[in-house]
C-alpha cells in the first residue's frame, strides 16, 4: 500500500499580490520507504510608514545547491551502519570457550582403549593394600600407571561439567529480552554570512523602491543520516543436546565427588559414555559454527536522513520609509528506509532456507 499527502503552505497577501509559500509533501509505502519533502519561501514584507505609500520586500537569496543524499546512498550508508551497530553474539563466546576445550586436549577413541587397558592391567594387580603388601615392583608399577591416569580423567571430567557451563550461560545470555542498537554518521553542518546591502523592491510590481540598503545574507546547510534497529538471538542449539548435556554434566559431577580407586572407575565408567559426549560436543560446535552469522537476527531497522538548506536575507537597519523587511528560502528531505531480516537496506536477494526456518521459529515472516 503507498500513500502520498500534500500539504499547501500558503504565501503572504499584500494589496491583492501574494508571495511566497510553498508545499510540504509525504510518500510512503507500508513496511518500505517514507519521504517528507518541503519546500517554501516567506516573506517578512516592510511595511510603510506615513512617509511612503508602499509595501516592500527584499529579493530571495540564491538557492543554495542540494546537498541531499541519494536514496541508494542512504542504503549503503544503513547497511554499513547495520554492520557496525551489530551486538556481540553470543554463540560468538560459546564457539571461543568451547575452542578453548579442545586446545585442551579432550579424550580419543584411541586415549578410551588405553585407559581401559590400564584399567584392566591395574585391576590384575589387586587392592592398593595387596600392593603394599606384594613389594616394590608392583607398588611402582601401581603409582606410575595409576596417578597420571587418574589426574588425566579427572581433568576431562572437569571439561564436561565446563563445557555444561559454557553452553547454559550462552543460552542464559541468549534469552536477554531484544537488543537495541543504533549507530549515527557525523553530522554535517556548516553556517556562512555575508554582509553588505541588499535590494528592496515594491511588493506589487517589484519596482525598485529606493535602491539597497544595509544587510546580508545568511545561509545554513545540515546533513546527518543515523540508524536505529532492533535484534533477537535464536540459541543455535537444539533442546536434545542441551538436554544431554546436563545428563552428562551431572554424572561427571557426581563421578568427580567420589575417591577414584581403578575398581571404583571400572565400575562406574561405561566407556561409550565419553563417546557419547564427545559426539554431543561435537554438534553443539557445529550448530554454533552454522548458526554464528544467522544467529543474532536484527529484526528490526531503519536507516534515516535529513537535509536542510536555509538562506535568509534580511535588511539589517530600518528605513525612513518602511519596517524592515526579509524572506527566507527553505528546502528540506527527510526519508526513512526499512531493512528486511538478514537482507539489510535495498537487498532483493532470497533468504537461505535455514534464515527463513530461524525467522519462523522466531515468529517473524519477511514483509
Amino acid at each position: 500500500m503507498t500513500g502520498y499527502k500534500l500539504h499547501v503552505i500558503p504565501g503572504v497577501t499584500l494589496e491583492g499580490k501574494t508571495r511566497g509559500g510553498g508545499s510540504e509533501s509525504i510518500e510512503w509505502v507500508r513496511n518500505g520507504p517514507m519521504k517528507l519533502v518541503r519546500n517554501y519561501t516567506v516573506y517578512a514584507p516592510g511595511i510603510p510608514t506615513k512617509s511612503s505609500p508602499y509595501n516592500v520586500y527584499c529579493t530571495a537569496p540564491s538557492q543554495l545547491s542540494s546537498n541531499t543524499y541519494s536514496d541508494s546512498t542512504v542504503q549503503v550508508m544503513g547497511n554499513s551502519a547495520l554492520s557496525m551497530a551489530r551486538p556481540a553474539s553470543p554463540s560468538v563466546s560459546l564457539l571461543t570457550s568451547a575452542g578453548e576445550l579442545y586446545t585442551d586436549g579432550l579424550p580419543t577413541v584411541p586415549d578410551l582403549i588405553r585407559w581401559r587397558t590400564t584399567l584392566e592391567q591395574l585391576k590384575a594387580l589387586g587392592t592398593y593394600a595387596d600392593l603394599v603388601r606384594r613389594g616394590g615392583r608392583d607398588y611402582l608399577a601401581y603409582n606410575f600407571a595409576w596417578s597420571p591416569l587418574k589426574a588425566e580423567i579427572r581433568r576431562y571430567y572437569r571439561q564436561v561439567v565446563k563445557s555444561d557451563e559454557i553452553l547454559q550461560q550462552a543460552l542464559r545470555a541468549s534469552q536477554n529480552h531484544s537488543i537495541r542498537v543504533g549507530h549515527s554518521y557525523p553530522i554535517d553542518a556548516d553556517t556562512t554570512t555575508s554582509l553588505g546591502t541588499v535590494s528592496v523592491v515594491r511588493w506589487v510590481d517589484s519596482y525598485p523602491a529606493g535602491g539597497v540598503v544595509p544587510g546580508g545574507v545568511t545561509a545554513t546547510r545540515l546533513r546527518k543520516v543515523w540508524f536505529e534497529g532492533k535484534y533477537l538471538y535464536f540459541p543455535p542449539v537444539s533442546k536434545s543436546a542441551r538436554d544431554a548435556s546436563r545428563g552428562f554434566s551431572n554424572y561427571a559431577k557426581n563421578v568427580l565427588g567420589l575417591e577414584l580407586t581403578p575398581e571404583v572407575l571400572w565400575n562406574l565408567t561405561p566407556w561409550s559414555w565419553f563417546s557419547d559426549w564427545l559426539t554431543n560436543t561435537d554438534t553443539v560446535m557445529a550448530s554454533v559454527s552454522d548458526l554464528l552469522s544467522d544467529g543474532m537476527v536484527p529484526v528490526e531497522g531503519f536507516v534515516m536522513s535529513h537535509s536542510r538548506r536555509e538562506a535568509v536575507k534580511a535588511q539589517h537597519t530600518a528605513s525612513s520609509s518602511w519596517t524592515p523587511a526579509s524572506c527566507r528560502v527553505l528546502a528540506e528531505t527527510k526519508t526513512r528506509f526499512m531493512m528486511v531480516p538478514y537482507l539489510g537496506f535495498g537487498g532483493t536477494g532470497s533468504l537461505t532456507t535455514r534464515q527463513s526456518s530461524i525467522l519462523a521459529a522466531l515468529g517473524i515472516s519477511r514483509k
